[in-house]
């Protein structure tokens, strides 16, 4: 068996664990938080959801849907051609991918802003497009961690893109297990610890990649011109 398949096998095996992995914290991420808001009339249960769903989204489509799909063969072609040349297309991607995105939460806070004032008396409602406000800047980070970890996996460093996800559960329940029932017992304020926790995971989840990414070679190169074209 040639090196190159060996690594592939190995890579399939960690991102396989850290996927089972992410998936079982997953799970126990959901009875917790269940378990501390409650699945009552209160509605905020169900306002935290809508209001992960939507950084969720844009994770799918921005992270791990076309922009990556499109991503990982020019960065493959370009590194073929030259090292820089790979290295200028992440820097671009991570250059445009944030600025566009900083800009449609901006523009989004803006519409919820509105949204909030008009929501009034309404304390559900309101509740509702506060939390999703104070989620939406996950968008940013976690798509920049996907992008991080797509150019990881092209470059066959399996592990550190495999267990990263975990981070956003292990925060989660952290959160909802140790940190919320100490803070207050306003189920409308935890719901907010545990928004607080999303921010800090999915920072977390893009800054744990960037050492592997330098230990890879990466440098940080930007070359305006080139970029418009590659992006």
């Amino acid at each position: 068996m040639s090196s190159a398949h060996r690594r592939f096998i190995g890579g399939a095996w960690i991102t396989g664990l850290g996927t089972l992995a992410s998936r079982v914290l997953g799970l126990m991420r959901d009875i917790a938080t269940a378990a501390l808001l409650g699945l009552g009339a209160s509605g905020i249960m169900d306002a935290l959801v809508v209001a992960v769903r939507i950084p969720n989204l844009f994770r799918r489509l921005f992270g791990e849907g076309a922009l990556t799909a499109s991503f990982l063969p020019a960065f493959a072609a370009e590194r073929e051609r030259s090292v820089d040349d790979g290295w200028k297309l992440v820097t671009a991607m991570l250059v445009w991918l944030t600025a566009v995105l900083t800009g449609i939460v901006l523009v989004a806070e803006v519409l919820l802003a509105i949204g909030w004032f008009w929501a009034g008396e309404n304390r559900g409602v309101s509740l509702l497009i506060e939390l999703v406000a104070a989620n939406l800047p996950y968008v940013v980070s976690i798509c920049v961690a996907c992008l991080l970890a797509a150019t990881l996996q092209a470059l066959g460093r399996f592990a550190v893109a495999a267990w990263a996800p975990t981070l956003l559960n292990v925060c989660w329940l952290s959160a909802a297990w140790l940190v919320a029932p100490r803070v207050t017992s306003d189920k409308s304020i935890q719901a907010w610890v545990i928004v607080a926790s999303i921010q800090l995971a999915g920072v977390l989840q893009a800054l744990v990649q960037f050492p592997a990414l330098r230990a890879a070679g990466f440098r940080f190169v930007y070359d305006w011109q080139s970029s418009r074209a590659s992006v």
